[in-house]
């Protein structure tokens, strides 16, 4: 098999190519239904699947924070490791006080 035949079809079928073929509320919705309610104190393999392709991964990533309840509490450091430009994308954080 060729192999620029064979890269070519590697390259439709990354996820971040296969998603620009919807309109970006289309991505949105699947992004909210693929994501919503998914934190359970690890990335999601969803959004690990987008780390190659980075707007396919920031469109993602911002629903991902939108959907999703985070929890602070003294048993964890999630907060200190949140990046600063994601904070005003979060929509629920719950902080448990010990």
């Amino acid at each position: 098999m060729d192999t620029a035949i064979m890269l070519s079809s590697a390259e439709h079928t990354k996820p971040g190519n296969l998603l620009r073929k919807f309109a970006p509320e289309i991505r949105e919705h699947i992004f909210t239904f693929t994501l919503a309610d998914c934190w359970e104190g690890k990335t999601p393999a969803f959004l690990k699947a987008l780390y190659g392709d980075r707007e396919m991964y920031m469109e993602a990533i911002k629903v991902f924070y939108k959907v999703n309840t985070f929890f602070s509490h003294r048993g964890n450091d999630w907060a200190d490791y949140f990046p600063d430009r994601l904070l005003p994308t979060i929509t629920r954080w719950k902080i448990k006080i010990m």
